[in-house]
């Protein structure tokens, strides 16, 4: 599936659940699912320093709290998912998840 596609869904789901939090939210989960999918790819196939790793863990700490401050606005939890295929993670509200897509690092990044 594209992500365009997954993005739509995400979106349209998001707002019948969160309707009162459909204006503000989505784009920021969507924003922060993409830095967190990118770190992930990255952490799992290309061998970066010392200092970058560190700097990148720093940024997922503070990438994390974000989301989750988020997500505790709208009465949600957040469900991480750590893997680079599939969407970094996912909003929690009661047994339903709503998994939050995020854009990858094109393929000729890793050639």
């Amino acid at each position: 599936m594209s992500y365009q596609k997954w993005r739509e869904e995400f979106i349209a789901e998001f707002s019948r659940a969160f309707p009162n939090a459909a204006y503000r939210y989505p784009l920021g989960f969507l924003r922060e699912a993409t830095a967190e999918q990118r770190w992930n790819e990255i952490s799992c196939s290309i061998d970066v320093g010392e200092a970058e790793t560190a700097r990148q863990e720093r940024r997922e700490t503070a990438r994390h709290k974000r989301v989750e401050a988020m997500a505790r606005e709208i009465g949600a939890t957040i469900e991480w998912q750590g893997d680079p295929r599939g969407c970094p993670f996912a909003v929690k509200l009661g047994d339903r998840l709503i998994y939050v897509p995020g854009r990858g690092l094109p393929a000729r990044c890793f050639q």
